[in-house]
């Protein structure tokens, strides 16, 4: 205790008196202690990155440690060098920083880990001045009491906050009401705990250099482990089980159902003619059959009525939203560009009910319904042949307006792509909603510049739901509408004798870019009879979910150029969707059971003439190692594909590479990754000798 000349004021001082031996080794200890719990952190993240990457290439020691970061934007920095881990370490590293907030149900570490984390990082900080001590008391709780000969009296106490105690530290002042001859006495009640002498100081009386020390250790512990579960081998996929494989005859195909025509001999009478294999049926209800003449026999396909309308909506308006919903949720709906509102002279009108766009072909879509349906034959067919036509002028002139200027245009993903009509190639589609549609109209379409076909609501369900891809319904229309009219009510009719004539057809020769490459050439109708899902569902989904993750996924371009790509992955045959899913989805269980190290799995699909590849790829584990790898793989296959010279010219060759990788954090099956490419990439010699040495190809 120290009192001032006065006699009056004063302050109570406590002192750390450490012998310099005991010093030394408890800053020494301290130093040493800091520096093994760091190492440990920084050996559980190198063994990580080396589990996990170090097949492909062996992680840099000095970057793969574990960053200590005051802030999630600093971690995030850090982050980007650690390319041998995945997102989900880099999750785990994310919860041991010195900023993270553990949930309270974390358990003990809760309240004080990020402090923990906090001074092992000042601990070890490179910077940190070398003559500070590493250890120290940490006083707290004083309650001091100043005792005085009466009658003077302490007027004042008062007491400092808690604080380091190094060598001395005042703890309290105080005032008396007089000065004396005898000297006050003076107990300073108060706490000491040894400490780290770095902060963040202690937050409660249990907080000090014991249960940090017990903290830090049993958080390394925990990390090492955690990093331990990440690695270990991924549990099985928990997904529809495979279905059996089944013949291709119509008698084994659940779409197609036998008949017995004994109770309708005027249909039976009909089939019997040479000439005539296919036909339809309509029963009393409106509900349409295909019928289909085989070798063992007459079976029928029912075709499904068109979706229902939402009842709360104008009729007009909840036919056009059916339709596009119907592309939408059974196609894509990036291709689907909602109705569009410009300028006509001094008011507004709406540009069509709809566009689809899809690589350099597009429809324009006319809608019209039906909502005063009589009783009358003549008038209904009237109505169906004027709106078939109106509707055909209406989509050319969409058409003409869409080719005077670029336009942006929102697709049914909420995202606006600038559409430039001059770029693709169009048809016109009008839809024509009827609730009970006569049989044998033939509308007489208009010479207009842009070819249209014309077609119930029930059959543009119907091929969407069939083909279960814009591209190819688009591809469709395209096709039919260089053809001569259909009657309305019988496109499906159309599309199973153009199926029919495709599944004739002789298979196309060997292909010389097939040769080159040495591929399994694969010839299939570009039309299936069957429902492109039936075959196996689950793989089919797999498919449309790699193009959903891409769809939905983070893109650094223009929204254009997203679209581009989209409808270069539609452009895989619908009848291969299933078995590539199928293949992938097997791949990602067998990958995702390595033990350790890194097993790569691949799919190449060459078509359009050789324009374009399609690549997939399937690993154990995405990391920015593994992203860099698949990059150089898909690069060095595109160039390749662009050196055969087989194809168009360079600049026309598009490669789309695709890999999936098993998430292993059970936040979903797992996760999608794309490059693309296209023409020459410029790559030196030097380059494609270390990407050929990487792959040993």
């Amino acid at each position: 205790m120290a009192v001032e000349a006065d006699g009056r004021h004063g302050r109570i001082v406590v002192q750390a008196n450490w012998p310099p031996a005991l010093l030394r080794q408890a800053d020494e200890a301290a130093a040493r202690f800091g520096a093994s719990v760091r190492a440990a952190f920084d050996a559980a993240v190198l063994a990580a990155a080396d589990c996990v990457s170090g097949v492909v290439a062996k992680p840099d020691p000095a970057v793969h440690r574990m960053p200590l970061c005051a802030d999630a934007a600093r971690f995030a920095v850090a982050a980007r060098a650690l390319i041998g881990l995945r997102p989900d370490q880099l999750e785990v590293l994310k919860q041991f920083q010195p900023f993270y907030v553990l949930p309270e149900a974390a358990g003990p570490l809760t309240l004080h880990l990020g402090h923990v984390m906090a001074q092992l990082a000042a601990m070890t900080d490179p910077t940190r001045a070398r003559t500070r001590r590493r250890v120290a008391v940490w006083a707290h709780s004083a309650d001091p009491d100043v005792e005085v000969d009466p009658p003077r009296q302490v007027l004042t106490m008062d007491v400092e906050d808690d604080g380091v105690l190094e060598r001395k530290r005042t703890i309290a002042t105080f005032e008396l009401s007089a000065p004396g001859r005898t000297r006050p006495s003076a107990n300073p009640n108060i706490a000491f705990d040894l400490i780290i002498n770095d902060e963040p100081w202690p937050l409660d009386m249990d907080d000090h250099f014991g249960s940090r020390s017990a903290i830090a250790v049993a958080a390394a512990s925990e990390f090492i482990r955690s990093l331990q579960r990440s690695a270990a081998p991924r549990p099985p996929l928990r997904l529809r089980q495979r279905p059996q494989p089944t013949p291709a005859a119509h008698r084994t195909d659940p779409t197609w159902l036998p008949l017995d025509l004994t109770h309708a001999p005027d249909a039976r009478e009909a089939f019997d003619a040479p000439d005539v294999a296919l036909a339809t049926h309509t029963d009393d209800s409106g509900n349409l059959t295909i019928l289909i003449k085989a070798k063992d026999g007459l079976f029928g396909r029912p075709i499904a009525p068109a979706l229902a309308l939402d009842p709360h909506m104008p009729q007009g308006l909840a036919a056009e939203e059916a339709t596009l919903d119907a592309a939408s949720t059974w196609g894509l709906p990036d291709f689907v560009f909602n109705p569009q509102q410009t300028e006509k002279g001094s008011g507004l009108r709406e540009l069509g009910d709809g566009t689809i766009i899809t690589g350099s072909r597009a429809v324009a879509l006319q809608v019209k319904s039906r909502d005063r349906v009589t009783d009358n034959p003549v008038r209904e067919r009237s109505w169906m042949a004027k709106k078939a036509i109106e509707g055909a002028r209406q989509a050319a002139g969409s058409v003409r307006t869409l080719s005077t200027q670029p336009m942006a245009l929102t697709n049914g993903r909420g995202r606006t792509v600038v559409c430039d009509g001059n770029a693709v190639s169009w048809v016109g589609v009008v839809v024509l909603d009827h609730s009970d549609p006569p049989e044998g109209v033939l509308p007489d379409l208009p010479a207009t510049r842009l070819p249209t076909v014309a077609v119930l609501r029930r059959d543009w369900d119907f091929l969407f739901d069939h083909l279960r891809s814009v591209s190819a319904v688009v591809d469709y229309f395209h096709r039919v509408a260089h053809e001569a009219g259909q009657a309305l009510g019988t496109e499906a009719v159309r599309y199973f004798e153009l199926a029919d004539a495709d599944e004739q057809a002789a298979e196309q020769g060997p292909r010389p870019w097939a040769q080159t490459f040495g591929a399994k050439q694969v010839s299939h109708p570009l039309l299936p009879k069957r429902p492109v899902s039936s075959t196996d569902d689950t793989g089919h989904a797999v498919f449309r979910i790699i193009l959903e993750d891409i769809a939905e996924g983070p893109f650094d371009h223009d929204e254009a150029d997203r679209l581009r790509l989209l409808g270069l992955l539609d452009r895989l045959a619908v009848t291969e969707r299933a078995e590539l899913g199928r293949l992938l989805l097997d791949s990602l269980e067998e990958v995702a059971a390595a033990d350790v190290g890194t097993r790569w799995r691949f799919r190449r699909v060459i078509q359009d003439e050789a324009r374009l590849q399609l690549a997939f790829g399937v690993c154990t584990h995405f990391t920015e190692t593994h992203r860099i790898a698949f990059s150089n793989w898909a690069m060095l296959r595109h160039t390749d594909f662009v050196d055969t010279r087989v194809g168009p010219d360079a600049d026309a060759v598009w490669t789309v590479a695709v890999l999936l990788t098993p998430r292993f954090d059970g936040a979903r099956p797992w996760d999608t990754s794309m490059n693309a490419m296209q023409g020459d990439l410029g790559l030196t010699a030097d380059d494609l000798t270390a990407i050929r040495a990487q792959w040993k190809s």
